[in-house]
């Protein structure tokens, strides 16, 4: 799986697993969201543009199944798709279950019975809403759905995005990869939610792209994971640089992936200041 783009290299993505991509460049960053969103409602792209490819074929949006999520939204369910989906996992839960779906058919006559009775007469005509059956997206107009922890307490940003990302998934019921693009995470969840739902995601092989400004996020994946993007468009390569800092020490320690991560990133931004002096050498040598 691949991202194609005229505005940076092609970025290698790991297939049912958590990417993270992050930008030197603020513009190029704007644009990449941009592209996105185009791309993903199937509008057309000249210049600039983007595409995915799997297996060397060009894929469109309209061929996977595809969740956006947000970091640092203070609404939840005021997005039009989270809010679709949202009447879609009820009215899959309700036609599933006997028991749900008995009390919805005797909540559908009692409606109907009520507005036999309501019946205007003017003119010497009648007026009284239809009496046809009554459909869930019709109730749903009237009593919008409610969403509530079971304990009662106030639901947070992970439970928020971690209940979106679960009931997608559960929802998604043919052979299309699935594709998650999340935004800024290290907005809303810490170490350990961001953690949590990375593992989830990849224990459905659920392929999630995070676009990040926070090597936080950055260091809840795998090397070949991590794209960062120069000014110029470039890929930082990041496994070169891990290869090179294998010559510092005599036995490869564990922590080295975490350091590699954490110098490309301030290597990405030009930002020395507060490295190691070693380390500072180290990468400002590298650019002669």
């Amino acid at each position: 799986m691949k991202w194609h783009s005229n505005l940076f290299e092609v970025i290698p993505l790991v297939e049912g697993e958590v990417n993270v991509i992050a930008f030197a460049d603020l513009e190029k960053q704007f644009a990449y969201r941009q592209l996105v969103k185009s791309w993903s409602a199937h509008q057309r792209m000249d210049y600039p543009f983007c595409l995915l490819t799997i297996e060397g074929r060009e894929v469109a949006a309209k061929e996977l199944n595809i969740l956006s999520l947000q970091g640092g939204g203070l609404e939840f369910f005021k997005d039009k798709h989270h809010a679709k989906q949202l009447i879609e996992l009820m009215k899959f839960e309700l036609e599933n279950s006997p028991e749900l779906l008995e009390v919805f058919t005797v909540l559908q006559g009692e409606l109907e019975k009520a507005f036999e009775q309501c019946v205007v007469e003017f003119e010497g005509m009648e007026l009284q809403p239809s009496t046809e059956l009554i459909s869930f997206e019709q109730l749903i107009k009237i009593a919008p759905i409610e969403v509530r922890t079971v304990s009662d307490e106030p639901m947070g940003a992970y439970q928020y995005q971690s209940f979106l990302l679960k009931s997608w998934l559960h929802l998604v019921h043919n052979k299309a990869t699935n594709v998650c693009f999340y935004d800024f995470p290290e907005n809303e969840l810490n170490k350990s939610e961001l953690k949590e739902l990375f593992q989830f995601a990849t224990s459905q092989a659920c392929t999630m792209i995070c676009l990040t400004t926070s090597p936080q996020v950055i260091n809840q994946v795998g090397l070949s994971n991590v794209h960062l993007i120069k000014r110029t468009g470039e890929r930082y390569s990041i496994e070169t640089l891990h290869e090179e800092l294998k010559l510092f020490f005599e036995d490869t320690p564990e922590s080295l992936k975490s350091l590699a991560k954490n110098l490309a990133y301030s290597d990405l931004h030009e930002e020395y200041i507060m490295l190691d002096q070693k380390w500072w050498e180290f990468l400002t040598s590298r650019m002669c």
